[in-house]
């Protein structure tokens, strides 16, 4: 039950804030990166400015 309850709060914001998806979407990406090249976070970003990938 627990989960299905996320799964429509989350829904919700999505729909509420499209926005929402991209910023989502570049945590994402920026934290598989981290993970896949053993790095901190502050050098992801260095490397790939959140500027750029909005712009993708």
């Amino acid at each position: 039950m627990q989960n299905e309850e996320n799964n429509i709060n989350a829904n919700h914001v999505r729909h509420k804030y499209p926005d929402f998806n991209v910023a989502l979407s570049i945590a994402e990406f920026y934290a598989y990166y981290q993970w896949f090249y053993d790095m901190p976070s502050a050098e992801v970003i260095e490397k790939i400015p959140v500027d750029f990938l909005m712009k993708a």
